[in-house]
């Protein structure tokens, strides 16, 4: 008889603030990661070990605690030893097993006495030994096929990365796209949340259009699923209107009551700023529309395949009423359950991928937008430039309040003040989280032609030909127009 392999691997002390899944919990610390990710390549039977809970399977929900063996006397590590064991013997035959302990001394010690077959790869380690070796073992034993994941978010990660601003920029008309989401990762890279391609040649544009700047989700099931994900959550009775095709009129028809335009113009301009905010990608040409769809499908079925690719506890795809979506932790539904990519076709997209890389200059790789700037092919003082910015802070905005600091000619930054949209207009008030608050006694709203009109006469001000009197205008609110245009547009570029 084949003997079983299991594997038990120590808590950590960086932990998730959220009560979460025992495989996520611990993903805070690197060595837990590393672990886990070695764990996945000899075993199918994996554990954790914590201090508090004793045997934990990695898909039970638990909360943070602060408690660990370290602080414990040897009885009390000795009995939480028994107690593990009695968790084991429950769920397996400990003398037709053999446990691989990825731990610290105090972690495997009290269970040597009752476990026969022990095995301990990282016995005798430093904490910094204890990654080199994981990182071995990764590299010899982990097979080809269950690399792919990590490989291709190491191909994708080191791609140009466009936003939604930057949709015209892209070299070529026909490829594939891989979508990021801000503050999604897969170990230390961006995490891949969504692949896609269009059917028709030359649509990659369009496509990319459709799901950015085109606010109809009957033409972007992307658009639809941010949506559903927004209406479950909260648990909104428009969920099933918005599930319906509203672009064909007879549908529109017989709604009737239940189809209300101006919440659903509402919704589309909030998934909008969400697109803007949140979503990020990267794109490679793909000529033929039979290739593009096998290496659509090869990429989302190498990634779902993949055990240690999942979701964060807070990603906003996990609300979402679609089990395909919120179990997968990617936004589509199609392909999950395809042909992974074979080894010649990761060879194929890094061929792809690199003929980008060789058309793609320096010089314009840092001209690619980062979050809170100035789309990159616009220069602060060109026409429609204020009108671009003004339209991204309202975006950013609507979906994310925040707090800035005022700005002085010098560059200093001054006191703080709140900033949110109503989607018409920027509204200011006081800093309730930062400190120096400004002393502004009554909210005010911006609305856009008193934003462009100071806009120009920020760069003046900036670069010192003018005082900032001169500079108001008209406008008791320059001050604040300065603040958002110096954090939202400029205070990572050069004027």
């Amino acid at each position: 008889m084949d003997i079983k392999k299991v594997v038990l691997i120590s808590c950590s002390k960086a932990k998730r603030s959220i009560p979460c899944e025992a495989r996520l919990l611990y993903d805070a610390s690197n060595l837990f990661r590393k672990s886990l990710a070695y764990a996945q390549t000899i075993s199918n039977e994996i554990y954790v070990i914590s201090s508090k809970y004793g045997l934990l399977p990695l898909d039970q929900v638990i909360a943070p605690y602060d408690d660990t063996l370290n602080d414990k006397s040897r009885d009390e590590i000795a009995n939480w030893g028994q107690r593990v064991t009695e968790q084991i013997r429950v769920r397996h035959d400990i003398s037709n097993t053999e446990f691989v302990i990825l731990a610290g001394k105090n972690y495997y010690s009290p269970l040597q006495a009752h476990l026969p077959n022990i095995s301990l790869p990282l016995q005798g380690l430093s904490m910094g030994a204890r990654l080199a070796k994981l990182e071995s073992l990764l590299v010899v034993d982990y097979p080809n096929q269950r690399t792919m994941c990590g490989r291709l978010h190491e191909l994708f990660n080191a791609m140009p990365r466009y936003r939604w601003n930057m949709i015209e920029n892209i070299r070529f008309n026909s490829g594939i796209y891989i979508i990021f989401e801000d503050g999604e990762k897969y170990q230390s890279l961006d995490r891949i949340v969504r692949v896609g391609t269009h059917r028709s040649d030359g649509r990659l544009k369009g496509r990319l259009k459709d799901h950015f700047l085109r606010e109809n989700k009957d033409g972007s099931i992307f658009r639809k699923n941010i949506g559903r994900a927004i209406l479950n959550k909260n648990n909104h009775p428009y969920l099933s209107a918005w599930n319906m095709n509203t672009s064909k009129r007879d549908i529109v028809m017989q709604m009737g009551n239940r189809y209300d335009p101006i919440f659903q113009k509402k919704l589309e301009r909030q998934i909008s700023g969400y697109f803007c905010r949140h979503f990020s990608f990267a794109c490679f040409p793909v000529a033929t529309t039979v290739e593009r769809l096998r290496l659509e499908e090869g990429i989302i079925a190498t990634l779902h395949s993949s055990p240690d690719f999942y979701a964060s506890p807070e990603w906003r795809g996990r609300q979402s009423p679609e089990s395909e979506i919120s179990q997968s932790g990617m936004w589509l539904k199609e392909g999950l359950n395809g042909t992974p990519l074979s080894e010649n076709e990761y060879v194929k997209i890094k061929q792809y991928c690199s003929a980008v890389e060789a058309v793609f200059s320096k010089t314009e790789k840092a001209m690619l937008p980062v979050k809170n700037s100035l789309p990159a092919n616009v220069s602060p003082q060109e026409d429609g430039a204020a009108d671009k910015l003004w339209q991204q802070i309202i975006y950013s905005l609507s979906q994310s309040p925040s707090e800035i600091q005022l700005v002085k000619q010098n560059g200093e930054k001054g006191k703080w003040i709140s900033v949110w949209s109503d989607n018409n207009n920027i509204l200011i008030g006081r800093a309730r989280q930062n400190r120096p608050s400004s002393e502004i006694t009554q909210s005010r709203a911006i609305n856009k032609n008193e934003f462009t009109e100071l806009y120009p006469l920020f760069f003046r001000w900036k670069n010192k030909n003018i005082t900032r009197q001169a500079a108001k205008g008209s406008s008791m609110n320059s001050s604040y127009i300065f603040a958002l245009i110096s954090e939202f547009g400029v205070s990572k570029e050069k004027e």
